[in-house]
């Protein structure tokens, strides 16, 4: 008895020194298999009011759950929480890690690796920052997306834009698609669009723009507006990102502006891209270490034969010379 209460008192001194050390925790309960994270509570709720209000809705407020969000994406999630300036940092270097392992993968092996299930961990990461309504995130993850498709030199998939215009909400995917509308419109201008074969790339996007009409609206609209400005399609890159938002800007053939698909696009219009602020900090933060375990999949389609949501490597016919950047 006597050393049980020892190890009882000792248990809860120890508790009482970890909560003064790190603040409150709290455990949170993510997707399916309910992978346990543990984050700060006055972090997490300093995130999102989204939070706060959850865990007024629940007895015990120590634990949350959230049934139905990717514990790939909150695991990013939960290190930007508690690591917010070196974040971009750290995803540079996730980024570089996965490429790396991508690059030792044989040929002819068909399994999703760590780039796949990193793309679709940022995809969800972009959709969940937007509907907590927290901009800075949001734009972190769309230039990590497009960092992650320039390494990896890959197309949008027809699965991948049906996944947008299909499941996601349309204010949530907004800069998404965006993006994706413009990759759309640089792939088939540059692949043999005399392939008409039903399960070939350019078929299948035109049965997506016949299939979704704001797709088709959004899809005609871009088009619309690189005539406008005089920009061919067919060598502008939406991989690219130039570091800088001026509209005079010879780069702007080849690429996008800094902030084209951020969510303060409209209002810094030529000036310097906010975020860039923080990242002068960076020089004075610890490195932080990669993502080193292999994220786990969301998608349930990633988990069929021939895994036909996950983004492929570019086999381009380019029709004008000059259009390699």
């Amino acid at each position: 008895m006597a050393i049980s209460k020892s190890l009882t008192r000792s248990a809860s001194t120890a508790s009482i020194r970890y909560r003064y050390a790190y603040g409150e925790l709290i455990r949170v309960y993510v997707g399916r298999e309910n992978r346990e994270f543990i984050i700060n509570r006055a972090q997490l709720c300093a995130a999102s009011s989204y939070f706060q209000e959850k865990l007024k809705l629940v007895d015990d407020s120590s634990v949350m759950h959230l049934p139905h969000d990717s514990p790939a994406m909150f695991e990013l999630f939960v290190t930007w929480v508690h690591s917010q300036v070196s974040f971009r940092k750290y995803l540079d270097d996730t980024i570089t890690m996965a490429c790396s392992q991508a690059a030792n993968v044989p040929k002819g092996v068909d399994s999703p690796t760590l780039c796949q299930k990193l793309h679709w961990a940022l995809v969800r990461l972009h959709l969940f920052a937007s509907t907590l309504n927290i901009p800075t995130l949001q734009d972190t993850a769309m230039d990590a997306i497009q960092d992650l498709y320039l390494r990896r030199d890959w197309d949008v998939t027809p699965r991948f834009i049906a996944f947008l215009y299909e499941q996601c909400s349309p204010s949530a995917s907004l800069r998404l698609r965006r993006w994706a509308v413009a990759m759309v419109a640089y792939t088939l201008s540059s692949t043999n669009s005399l392939d008409r074969t039903p399960d070939s790339v350019p078929a299948q996007f035109h049965i997506l723009l016949k299939t979704f009409p704001v797709f088709s609206a959004e899809y005609a609209n871009h088009l619309r507006k690189m005539s406008v400005s005089g920009l061919d399609i067919r060598v502008k890159n939406p991989q690219l990102r130039i570091p800088a938002n001026r509209l005079r800007n010879e780069e702007r053939r080849f690429a996008f502006r800094q902030c084209a698909f951020h969510t303060h696009r409209a209002a810094v219009g030529e000036k310097k891209c906010p975020h860039d602020l923080a990242e002068m900090k960076l020089k004075r933060m610890p490195i932080m270490a990669p993502l080193v375990e292999d994220i786990s999949g969301f998608e349930e389609a990633s988990k069929t034969p021939g895994n036909p949501d996950v983004p492929k490597p570019l086999r381009r016919l380019r029709s004008i010379s000059g259009s390699q950047i």
